[in-house]
């Protein structure tokens, strides 16, 4: 069984199901798994759709002195786990979502996010305003592509959704302040901006045909920001415990909008 050592907590992967071991006295507070027929909503071509799962995901493993700090700052951690299958040429993803404000709060909470395994294409899309009553205006566009070790900040407003576009399993990390999560929108336009498909080894970007007046698609790469706590040198399980106040953009997210934001300029 691989040994995975960047999520700081070392943790194997099973040959046969691709489920997560983790070390003795170390468990999740939960997992769920996403089977394919339920990601029917979501897909390029949802015809003919293999019942096997999609993804997995494992929410709030702590060490002892990890859960301390995430107790007292009130964050989550968690690891998702994509499989390789690819869906009618599709790459498989997860369901991606917005994040909404707290109640009598203005601004979303922002979000951090670290690949562990694979090959990663994060798909971003920014909506100021949500309504249920208006047509979803998309004004900004953002592909971020990450391989082992990057780390990447989501802003407020950007709903968001992970791409395993590797040949292997892909795993991510995140770390987060809990908040209200709409869905709603991704499944009402059948997926996010783009569908990524794999002909043949090379990756395709197919503009979904749902989503009218798209700004341009912007393509790049994950950057580091020491700042904010986000470095290849360390875990975002291990920069959180070493200096918890690096984090305090997560639910603190109006004062830091526009530096966060910068960090998605090409």
């Amino acid at each position: 069984m691989e040994t995975i050592d960047s999520f700081g907590i070392p943790f194997q992967i099973n040959d046969v199901n691709g489920d997560l071991i983790f070390p003795k006295g170390i468990e999740p507070e939960g997992v769920k798994e996403k089977r394919i027929p339920e990601m029917k909503q979501l897909l390029f071509d949802d015809s003919n759709l293999p019942d096997k799962c999609a993804y997995k995901f494992y929410a709030n493993i702590f060490t002892p002195k990890y859960k301390e700090v995430f107790q007292k700052y009130g964050y989550t951690n968690g690891i998702t786990a994509i499989t390789p299958e690819r869906v009618n040429g599709e790459c498989l993803k997860n369901s991606g979502h917005y994040h909404m404000s707290h109640q009598n709060e203005a601004v979303p909470y922002m979000e951090c996010y670290e690949v562990l395994k694979g090959k990663a294409a994060f798909l971003l899309q920014k909506s100021t305003r949500l309504s249920d009553d208006k047509p979803l205006v998309i004004e900004d566009c953002v592909v971020v592509i990450m391989k082992e070790k990057d780390k990447l900040i989501v802003p407020p407003h950007y709903a968001h959704c992970a791409v395993n576009i590797g040949e292997g399993p892909m795993l991510f990390g995140n770390l987060a302040a809990p908040c209200p999560l709409n869905y709603e929108p991704i499944q009402h336009h059948h997926g996010f901006f783009t569908y990524v498909l794999d002909l043949s080894g090379e990756r395709l970007f197919v503009q979904n045909q749902t989503y009218q007046n798209l700004p341009k698609i912007r393509v790049i790469h994950a950057k580091e920001s020491p700042k904010h706590g986000m470095t290849r040198a360390l875990s975002l399980n291990d920069s959180f415990i070493k200096n918890p106040e690096k984090f305090r953009y997560l639910n603190d997210p109006e004062c830091y909008i526009e530096e966060i934001e910068t960090l998605l300029e090409g």
